[in-house]
């Protein structure tokens, strides 16, 4: 939900300032989702039995979340400019 909103805000300020501020954005959203993403990994990872018991790294769907998230905001700011 959180990295949805962080999409959401630099996707609208590429749209409102255009290519400008975007390297600024783009490193603000990856540290903002590289900790989002640490903090969820320490937060659930007593709850992750049921993934690793399907044979699934929990370090590896953290991984594979962090990139379609990146890649959907790469993809959205793309068409916005």
């Amino acid at each position: 939900m959180v990295t949805a909103l962080l999409t959401g805000f630099v996707v609208s300020q590429c749209w409102r300032y255009g290519s400008g501020p975007l390297s600024a954005l783009i490193y603000f959203k990856l540290i903002t989702t590289a900790v989002l993403a640490l903090v969820t990994y320490r937060k659930r990872q007593p709850t992750m039995t049921f993934y690793q018991n399907l044979g699934l790294i929990p370090l590896l769907l953290m991984g594979y979340a962090v990139s379609i998230d990146l890649l959907l905001c790469a993809v959205l700011v793309t068409l916005v400019l």
